[in-house]
């Protein structure tokens, strides 16, 4: 998630709550996981929201899930087991440990649009900066409207006008950032009062269906790259990505969450390419987001945001967002490239992400 939105523990997963440290991301960590990812909106530097993913070995904590996710911000190398991720304005992360648990999508009753209510098993939560060093317990956050997501458009019952108003205001630009094919997997949209300007999403249990959370206070001028980090959490936190493991230990690529991620995988890739037992080990270490931001302004050609220094979820989500918005770097490999320019040239590579990057620059009004 970015503030004004990061894994899998798979209970109900974004990518990226988007806080201002929770939203849209994931904790990701040699075989840990959390499952919401939360991002808030920051500075143009630092952006995001999404559930917290976390280094191998390590857990963050955005949105705990039982009746309702709970967010950790920014959890400490020893807690970087099992996370979710959220986003925020400047640029904090928080994150969720739930509690693995099936859970069945809200219904539609006959006579009305029953207000669905959020997963108590999120998979993939990612925050955003903004909640960091500080843990929302899910009892005293609670969504102030919900809409379900039925043929592209809001379902509402019960909501107040000036409610529907936003959460239409929200979701018109989802929609019209997001391709149509790319889109289908979101069923709910959650409409907050305390993301700080960010926002989130959570995965169901069969990496399907999402749930999308953001802010109302989330102003037009960060959304678009909030919801950008979000869907980043969508596009590489599921079923095609990632299959539900037992047994963690088996796992030999990268756990987010309860899920391992498929050998040909983009996070996979990212993961072997970018994130060295060196660079897990300095992540780790840096255990609060005043820690990462610190040493994000003394070195800002690694990470694209102090943000994306929580974990390989976020810092994909991130980047992802660098790579949509910005011009591509040369296609020649240089000595003279930083790791940010070999990222955002890394996805360039991958298949299908030039062609998803065109229609969303279109989208975005951007040109080609």
């Amino acid at each position: 998630m970015r503030n004004g939105f990061g894994v899998l523990r798979i209970a109900a997963l974004v990518v990226c709550l988007c806080v201002l440290g929770a939203s849209c991301r994931a904790s990701v960590n040699d075989g840990r996981a959390a499952d919401e990812t939360h991002k808030s909106p920051g500075t143009a530097a630092e952006r995001d929201t999404d559930t917290a993913l976390q280094n191998p070995g390590v857990a963050p904590p955005p949105a705990a899930q039982t009746p309702a996710p709970t967010l950790a911000v920014a959890p400490t190398p020893a807690a970087l087991a099992a996370t979710s991720i959220p986003t925020a304005a400047p640029s904090p992360t928080a994150t969720s440990t739930p509690a693995v648990t099936p859970t069945a999508t809200p219904t539609v009753a006959p006579t009305h649009v029953p207000m669905p209510t959020p997963s108590p098993t999120p998979l993939v939560p990612v925050p955003r900066p903004g909640l960091a060093d500080q843990v929302i317990s899910p009892s005293s956050r609670v969504p102030i409207a919900a809409f379900r997501v039925v043929d592209d458009r809001l379902e509402s019952f019960g909501v107040a006008d000036a409610l529907v108003d936003e959460g239409e205001r929200i979701w018109a630009r989802f929609v019209a950032i997001v391709p149509p094919e790319r889109r289908q997997s979101v069923t709910v949209l959650f409409l907050w009062d305390n993301l700080r300007g960010g926002a989130s999403v959570i995965r169901h249990w069969n990496l399907d269906e999402w749930q999308l959370s953001v802010d109302r206070a989330v102003t037009a001028e960060a959304l678009d790259e909030l919801l950008l980090h979000e869907f980043a959490h969508m596009l590489t936190l599921n079923l095609d990505e990632m299959s539900v493991v037992a047994d963690t230990a088996a796992c030999a690529t990268v756990m987010v969450g309860s899920a391992c991620a498929h050998s040909d995988s983009v996070i996979a890739a990212f993961h072997d390419r970018f994130w060295s037992e060196e660079v897990r080990a300095l992540t780790a270490f840096l255990s609060t987001y005043e820690q990462r931001r610190q040493y994000f302004e003394s070195n800002d050609t690694d990470f694209v945001t102090a943000y994306a220094l929580t974990n390989v979820a976020e810092d994909l989500a991130e980047s992802f967002v660098r790579f949509v918005v910005d011009d591509l770097p040369p296609p020649q490999v240089s000595p003279l490239d930083t790791v940010v320019m070999r990222k955002v040239r890394f996805l360039a590579t991958r298949s299908g992400l030039i062609e998803l990057r065109h229609d969303m620059r279109q989208n975005l009004g951007l040109g080609t």
